[in-house]
C-alpha cells in the first residue's frame, strides 16, 4: 500500500526579479505611487509571474499612474492591455509577466487582495 505523503507546497523560484518588476517598482516610487507591493506568483498563477498592487492618492493620480506605467512598458517593449473604468477605483494593467493593480485606497482596502496573496510578499 503506497504511503500517504502530503503534497509538498509550492516553492518560490530562487531566480531573481524580472526587470520588468524593477521597472514597475521604479516607476511608482518616481510618481509617488502609495504603499506599493510587489507579489511573486511564480509557480502559484498562471496568469502572470508577478502582482503590483498601488494605490493612488486619487483619480487623477491614479490615472497619472497607469499612463506613466504604460508609456514605460510599452518603451520597453511590453504589450500592455489596460482594463477598469477611469472613475471605477480600480484599474489594471496587464502587461503578460506582470500585472499591476492601481486602486483608490477605499477600494484597496474593500478588496485587500494583498490578504489573499499574503504568504508570498517579496
Amino acid at each position: 500500500m503506497p504511503s500517504k505523503r502530503a503534497q509538498p507546497e509550492p516553492r518560490k523560484s530562487a531566480r531573481p526579479p524580472a526587470p520588468v518588476l524593477r521597472q514597475v517598482l521604479a516607476c511608482l516610487e518616481t510618481y509617488q505611487g502609495v504603499a506599493p507591493v510587489a507579489i511573486d506568483l511564480r509557480g502559484r498563477a498562471p496568469f502572470a509571474d508577478y502582482m503590483v498592487i498601488v494605490s493612488g492618492r486619487n483619480h487623477r493620480h491614479m490615472e497619472a499612474l497607469l499612463r506613466e506605467l504604460r508609456a514605460q512598458l510599452k518603451q520597453a517593449g511590453h504589450a500592455v492591455r489596460a482594463e477598469g473604468a477611469s472613475d471605477s477605483g480600480w484599474r489594471v494593467l496587464d502587461a503578460g509577466e506582470l500585472v499591476v493593480h492601481v486602486f483608490h485606497p477605499e477600494q484597496r482596502r474593500y478588496y485587500a487582495l494583498e490578504d489573499m496573496w499574503q504568504p508570498d510578499l517579496l
